[in-house]
């Protein structure tokens, strides 16, 4: 089967992908849009494991003082022409004055703020395998699942009516310190990434 404009144009509309790119795939797919559109995004994904190893060496920095509170930040980025785009710097001036309202204490509350979205904070978790906190439950525990409820990480669970954490993903919050009914957790000590 010939490739086509049409076949071209259709695998460039599902995938997004350029006009070279998608004549490759479709040639390399003997003309199965679907499997070509597979095909390209697994390339994608090379590309983008490629492109992870890349130093990121330019940016910009940020300081921002408010009565006795100051934050530094320092956002970087590949090129310089990035890091002088108004969106950047925007986002620069945003994030530093957002982390200096909210006044998070780590990494992952921060991630919260940015990101909203409590499943991508625990996929950071995962890569950076980022273990500030070692919570504990002791003996008090009744396993009423209050923890649970309140944990937005689902770092808690409950193991035979007893409430069981999994450190890895604990962002230190205090959400379940505070609100356990029996004070059985705490958070004995925060670790060094």
């Amino acid at each position: 089967m010939a490739i086509t404009t049409d076949l071209i144009k259709t695998v460039r509309e599902k995938s997004g992908a350029g006009m070279l790119d998608c004549k490759k795939a479709l040639e390399a797919c003997d003309c199965d849009v679907d499997r070509a559109c597979d095909w390209l995004r697994e390339k994608g994904i090379a590309k983008a494991a490629k492109k992870a190893d890349r130093i990121a060496a330019e940016g910009l920095s940020s300081v921002l003082v408010d009565k006795n509170k100051a934050i530094i930040l320092e956002v970087n980025s590949e090129t310089d022409f990035v890091a002088k785009n108004a969106e950047f710097t925007g986002f620069i001036s945003e994030l530093a004055k957002t982390i200096l309202e909210l006044s998070p204490k780590d990494f992952i509350l921060i991630a919260k703020v940015l990101f909203g979205d409590y499943k991508e904070i625990r996929q950071i978790v995962t890569i950076f395998n980022m273990n500030h906190y070692d919570p504990q439950i002791n003996d008090g525990c009744i396993g009423c699942g209050l923890c649970v409820d309140l944990c937005e990480m689902k770092a808690i669970n409950l193991d035979s009516l007893k409430a069981k954490i999994n450190p890895r993903y604990c962002c230190g919050c205090l959400m379940c310190v505070e609100n356990c009914p029996t004070k059985s957790i705490e958070i004995l000590e925060v670790k060094n990434g």
